[in-house]
């Protein structure tokens, strides 16, 4: 039995594509700027994090998503 205050972690689907862009949209705009590469991005996040490698994580509580996490692949320049 799940204990009604515990947070599950669940991963990216397509029907949970709006609480990554509402969350995140929130959190930017009260705490830095929503720019341009952020919109883009948080509108189509299987397209900018998903399809390119990366990762988004979820957070629910009672049946509601109340935190997202997004993991991006880098890849770093090979240097001599």
């Amino acid at each position: 039995m799940r204990n009604i205050h515990e947070v599950e972690i669940i991963e990216f689907s397509e029907e949970l594509s709006e609480p990554i862009k509402t969350l995140n949209y929130e959190w930017l705009e009260k705490y830095f700027r929503l720019e341009e590469g952020d919109i883009a991005s948080l509108s189509n996040p299987q397209k900018y994090i998903i399809d390119k490698g990366g990762h988004i994580y979820y957070a629910k509580l009672n049946g509601e998503i109340v935190g997202t996490a997004s993991l991006l692949k880098r890849v770093k320049p090979y240097m001599n």
